[in-house]
């Protein structure tokens, strides 16, 4: 099956999976589309594991439009 998107955009907490999970779910899987995970959630490494699990962005909210817009450009010019 071949997405039908480009990028996604995934909360790390969420009800049933975390973005972590779906990420390695997405690997497992072989979707190699570029993740940016969000949360407004601070834990010590949590970005860290973030990026080692292969996100291309990692964003802390609260953010402005305009930073979740440049990350999305330059995650699809990767």
């Amino acid at each position: 099956m071949v997405p039908s998107f480009a990028c996604i955009i995934t909360d790390l907490q969420m009800p049933g999976m975390s973005g972590l999970e779906l990420k390695q779910h997405l690997v497992a899987r072989q979707f190699a589309m570029p993740v940016i995970m969000i949360t407004a959630h601070y834990e010590p490494g949590l970005e860290e594991r973030a990026l080692a699990s292969g996100a291309v962005y990692f964003l802390r909210k609260p953010f402005d439009g305009d930073t979740l817009i440049g990350c999305i450009e330059r995650a699809l010019k990767t």
